[in-house]
């Protein structure tokens, strides 16, 4: 139920007579954050994380792209590169040159690394929206949790608040102790707000992406949890994207195909001449690429592991922080009780314990994420290679 803190304040003169005047002045805002903003609406849909993904790679815009490509890929047959050489006109001539045996050789090459790229194209397709699937939902998990941790917040910035009207009407504190509680409290409130509507604009983006109406009440079973790191062992990791990943399959496939394109340049230019030294600069930089490829996949492998276990530790330190911090704020609030400290510092202290959950569950995010980052990295990966 919505409360302000006039209403607070008229309780606590009803009850402590002895001081007149203090709620008159008081100058609190409404607990809005305790009122959803806006209403989703709609029989409830409960969704997991599991059940988010498989909607996702049925359907959907990205779902419909990869689909879309990869029959374009499938078409991309015999026919379709020998039509693309066949168009190729001679520099000097301007007139059409029919396929060389060179020509027909690039013409099976490609025709052959379309055949076995195309589902891997799709893999790295389906790959992206898997990641993309993680990310929008325990996003808006985070979000949630941190709606909760802000009104969890407000609840104790109003006992603090109460508190402190309580120990002003006994003449313990001072009316400028007042004001600052009432200041703490406001600012809680408006913290609160601010992560209502952050939540709020999040779910309806969150509908879109997934094909819901807009303003559809969706409930996450999911939450951010800690979890494992990933079991999947840097050298086995290391091995599998060397063996899958679509960046050195490209690499290999544009070595050999600006071989054969030098080739057939050579038949018809001077190996002096602009245009064999544009197709031979062109092979020296797919070469060079190919060379690298093993090199960057590696390095990208070893930067998630590494991203990945320091996400983990980052989490186990948040998490300590957390338990810390609230302790910290236990004891001052114990010791201010007691007359030993001030309110300044009791809302420090909240503060601390309150930024220190929010940081904690920012960890959480970023450590899901690092462990769908490593694990497709040993995949075909994100990325398709074109052809």
């Amino acid at each position: 139920m919505k409360r302000t803190i006039c209403l607070a304040l008229i309780l606590s003169l009803v009850i402590c007579s002895t001081i007149v005047g203090i709620a008159a002045e008081n100058n609190s805002i409404e607990v809005s954050a305790e009122n959803n903003l806006m209403e989703f609406t709609g029989e409830e849909i409960k969704l997991s994380l599991e059940d988010a993904k498989k909607m996702m790679l049925t359907q959907g815009v990205d779902f419909e792209i990869a689909n879309l490509n990869l029959r374009a890929n499938r078409a991309k047959t015999r026919h379709h590169f020998e039509e693309i050489a066949r168009s190729w006109i001679d520099p000097i001539t301007r007139e059409r040159r029919q396929p060389s045996r060179t020509t027909r050789e690039m013409t099976d090459l490609s025709v052959e690394f379309a055949r076995e790229q195309t589902p891997k194209n799709y893999e790295a397709e389906l790959n992206k929206i898997t990641r993309n699937v993680v990310r929008d939902y325990y996003t808006l998990a985070h979000l949630k949790e941190a709606v909760r941790i802000s009104n969890e917040n407000v609840a104790i910035q109003e006992r603090v608040y109460q508190n402190t009207v309580n120990r002003v009407n006994l003449g313990i504190m001072a009316r400028s102790d007042l004001l600052a509680a009432e200041i703490g409290l406001n600012e809680a409130k408006v913290r609160a707000e601010s992560a209502e509507i952050g939540y709020a604009n999040l779910r309806m983006a969150f509908n879109i992406a997934f094909g819901y109406e807009l303003i559809q009440n969706i409930t996450l079973t999911d939450t951010l949890e800690e979890v494992e790191p990933s079991d999947i062992s840097l050298e086995d990791a290391i091995a599998l994207a060397l063996e899958n990943r679509n960046e050195i399959h490209g690499a290999a496939y544009n070595v050999k195909l600006k071989e054969l394109e030098l080739r057939e340049t050579g038949n018809s230019f001077s190996r002096s001449s602009a245009t064999y030294l544009n197709v031979a600069v062109a092979l020296m930089g797919a070469q060079l690429a190919y060379d690298n490829a093993p090199k960057n996949v590696e390095r990208d492998v070893r930067a998630n592991y590494m991203d990945m276990i320091q996400k983990h530790s980052e989490v186990e330190l948040r998490k300590l922080g957390v338990a810390n911090a609230k302790e910290v704020f236990r004891l001052t609030n114990l010791r201010f009780e007691a007359g030993m400290v001030t309110l300044v510092e009791v809302q420090q202290a909240q503060l601390m314990a309150f930024n220190a959950e929010l940081d904690y569950y920012k960890a959480l995010l970023d450590y899901n994420l690092a462990i769908i980052d490593y694990e497709l990295s040993t995949t075909v990966g994100i990325q398709t290679a074109s052809f």
